[in-house]
Formats: structure tokens, C-alpha cells, sequence
């Protein structure tokens, strides 16, 4: 007996970092993570992660803006060190800054 594959729905990030994401047709045998057989079922689980990711974000932020008042001034960044050949290096740190020195620590 052959499988056939199935027509599914589901939105995929089209830029890293960025939020975008799009509704999607793909085929498989069978259902995969976040596939759906109609576009409707695909948007409403979309929507609703979204939405509460949306918010896990907002306690996040006010999280951080609770820390900073508590603790000072301090920053949450990336870096990427890289010539015309490559990326040689790349992660995230913590930066404090106090009495003038800026103190990175990184992130594993």
C-alpha cells in the first residue's frame, strides 16, 4: 500500500530574530509539529502562541526594567567578531557598568 503525502499548514519564521513569520503549505505523510489540514486551524494556534509569547516577552522586559532599578545600570548584548573569512567568534554578555570601568560577562 503507498503512502501518500498530505497537503498541511503552518507558519514558519521567514527572518531569524525578526518575528516574521507567514503561513506556509508543505506535504507530508503525516502531521508534523504545528501542522494543520486547514489554513483557519493553522492562524488560530498561531495567534494564541503568539499571544502568549507576546505577554512571557512584556514580563520580561518589566523583569529587567525591575532589575535595572534595583541594581543600575547594566545591558544585555551580542557580539560577533569576524573578518572577510569568517566568524570567529560570537555570544552573548552581561555588561555592568561601575565607576567608569564596563565589565562583560559572557553568557554560556
Amino acid at each position: 500500500m503507498k503512502r501518500e503525502k498530505k497537503v498541511f499548514y503552518r507558519y514558519e519564521n521567514d527572518e531569524i530574530g525578526r518575528n516574521k513569520f507567514s503561513i506556509k503549505e508543505r506535504e507530508f505523510y503525516a502531521a508534523n509539529r504545528n501542522c494543520f489540514l486547514t489554513k483557519e486551524a493553522a492562524t488560530a494556534h498561531f495567534e494564541e502562541s503568539y499571544n502568549t509569547a507576546l505577554d512571557r516577552y512584556k514580563k520580561i522586559i518589566a523583569g529587567i526594567e525591575k532589575l535595572k532599578e534595583s541594581l543600575g545600570d547594566f545591558s544585555y548584548n551580542y557580539f560577533l567578531l569576524g573578518d572577510t573569512h569568517g566568524i570567529y567568534d560570537e555570544g552573548l554578555f552581561i555588561e555592568i557598568s561601575v565607576n567608569g570601568y564596563d565589565f562583560e560577562f559572557p553568557q554560556e
